[in-house]
């Protein structure tokens, strides 16, 4: 109803089938209405809705053959990523925010959706949801494990000097970082500062 390309609508259905010459199907959004937003929030800017089709007809908004409540998909979530699945976990924990956006864990699983992001090397996308967590949960007591975990996104992607910048926030900013932390940020900060450019290749 809006110009250019934009279509409204109140309620949405949505289905799949594997094109693969798998019988897998997504059809629990066919017989239940699909919410694209939790909860009302103020339109700064547009809200994205991601949907990821999963094995056996499960998707990452809650549905499929075995739905889960939040407890269910918190603990899913949360053993899939203890077992090294971050693929997975994000998924679930993608599932999780979007279904309980109050929830009090939220905080924690764009934590742990950012690290399973840099343990998948997806760096840029890892520094979102960390970017996200800085913005809303401001205070925190995960605050330095986030800036910690955005230093080392930067470090992979060759960026060391916002690296620096992040581990030194962890060391001085008095956000209540545990010593190891702190005593890890600083090895990086030394073990960066005697690289040539094979690691930083923002130093060149």
């Amino acid at each position: 109803t809006h110009q250019p390309f934009m279509l409204q609508a109140k309620k949405m259905r949505l289905w799949a089938k594997s094109t693969s010459g798998k019988s897998t199907t997504w059809d629990h959004w066919k017989e239940h209405d699909l919410e694209l937003s939790a909860k009302s929030y103020e339109a700064t800017e547009m809200d994205v809705f991601e949907l990821r089709l999963l094995p056996d007809g499960s998707d990452s908004a809650g549905g499929g053959p075995d739905p889960k409540d939040g407890d269910g998909l918190w603990d899913a979530a949360y053993d899939l990523f203890g077992a090294g699945d971050y693929e997975a976990a994000k998924a679930e924990f993608i599932a999780f925010k979007s279904l309980y956006p109050d929830d009090p864990n939220v905080p924690y699983a764009l934590y742990f959706m950012g690290v399973a992001d840099h343990e998948l090397g997806n760096y840029w996308d890892s520094l979102l949801y960390f970017a996200e967590f800085v913005d809303s949960h401001w205070g925190h007591d995960w605050i330095p494990y986030v800036y910690y975990w955005a230093g080392s996104a930067y470090v992979g992607l060759g960026e060391c000097g916002y690296a620096t910048q992040l581990f030194e926030v962890v060391i001085h900013g008095e956000l209540g970082a545990p010593q190891a932390w702190i005593d890890a940020s600083q090895a990086t900060i030394d073990w960066l500062a005697k690289d040539k450019g094979s690691v930083c290749t923002s130093w060149g």
